[in-house]
């Protein structure tokens, strides 16, 4: 089901989600078993991801990105990663700076040029942050209606706090053993190393503007 004002992938950008972890992976010198293992996911599914054939969920894409030791931002780097990422000898350093120099001097970005990502459980990501920060991944979530943060109801958790407001429509949300309802103008602060899982079981689009920091 499409959205509207909402693109798979990166707009004006012809490198996808897939590429760019295969690149990070390389810098971090992981095999694709290795990720995978840390992951818990199969070596295949890795495999299919980084060459596009499917896309990760929520749960996966956080815990990828939490092994690379990166924010999810730098998975929206420069077209130059694209060469680089068949090269063993590409290092973080190399990633750091060419997001540096794509992004340096950004104040502002616009809402034509946010990256956006479809994830498989229904939902679809859009960056927000004008340059890339470590620490910090600021963003929109859009759920279709019976779309889901994780798939098969599986919980999720890792390092750090996060910070939602929902902007139209609603979530449900599980935090540890309580439940709660998110409605239009509602918003939450929670630690994320506490296993949680939101999804949309209305019929109509939920948004929510998103703030994860990597420490508490």
């Amino acid at each position: 089901m499409g959205l509207p004002g909402v693109s798979d992938g990166v707009p004006g950008d012809g490198l996808t989600l897939g590429p760019r972890i295969r690149g990070l992976r390389l810098a971090r010198r992981l095999s694709v078993r290795e990720l995978a293992k840390r992951v818990g996911c199969s070596a295949s599914h890795i495999s299919a991801i980084e060459r596009g054939l499917t896309q990760p969920s929520i749960s996966v894409l956080t815990a990828v990105v939490t092994e690379l030791d990166v924010a999810m931002d730098s998975l929206f780097g420069p077209r130059d990663l694209q060469s680089r990422a068949g090269r063993q000898e590409v290092t973080v350093d190399d990633i750091v700076d060419d997001m540096a120099a794509h992004m340096a001097g950004r104040l502002i970005r616009h809402e034509a040029e946010r990256p956006a990502i479809r994830i498989q459980s229904g939902v679809v990501s859009q960056m927000l942050l004008p340059s890339h920060h470590e620490d910090v991944d600021f963003c929109i979530y859009v759920y279709e209606p019976g779309g889901a943060s994780v798939a098969d109801a599986k919980l999720i958790r890792h390092p750090g706090s996060e910070f939602g407001l929902v902007l139209e429509g609603s979530l449900r949300m599980q935090l540890g053993f309580d439940e709660h309802w998110l409605e239009e103008g509602d918003s939450i602060a929670f630690r994320s190393n506490v296993p949680h899982r939101f999804w949309n079981d209305t019929d109509s689009i939920a948004r929510a503007v998103w703030i994860s920091l990597a420490a508490f």
